[in-house]
């Protein structure tokens, strides 16, 4: 069974601000006819930034160290009592995972 996270449909207040930023990015665009998508994204960030939109980023941080740091653990225990030779190679395979995702993570920002 999977479960399909389906975002709630945004609010009338959502839209109307959906709609102002649109206009004025559009405007700033007429102004500045060189601007480039990628900055206006940047500028986007920023501006969410402003009004505490790095929270989930911190928590995403956070739960990436919290993974990392369980995954060093296990590694060092499993080769600390010499048991259980596939607790080695798992806390290395975790290891790895952890960091791919890490890196796919910082480069969707």
């Amino acid at each position: 069974m999977s479960i399909v996270f389906v975002p709630p449909p945004p609010t009338p207040r959502s839209r109307k601000l959906a709609k102002a930023l649109h206009d004025t990015i559009e405007e700033f665009r007429r102004e500045n006819p060189a601007t480039r998508d990628s900055e206006v994204r940047r500028a986007l960030r920023i501006a969410a930034s402003f009004s505490g939109g790095r929270t989930p980023q911190i928590a995403a941080a956070a739960i990436l160290l919290l993974g990392l740091i369980v995954a060093l653990g296990v590694f060092t225990f499993a080769s600390d009592t010499g048991e259980g030779d596939m607790n080695v190679p798992l806390a290395v395979g975790g290891i790895v995972v952890l960091a791919a995702l890490a890196i796919v993570s910082r480069r969707w920002r």
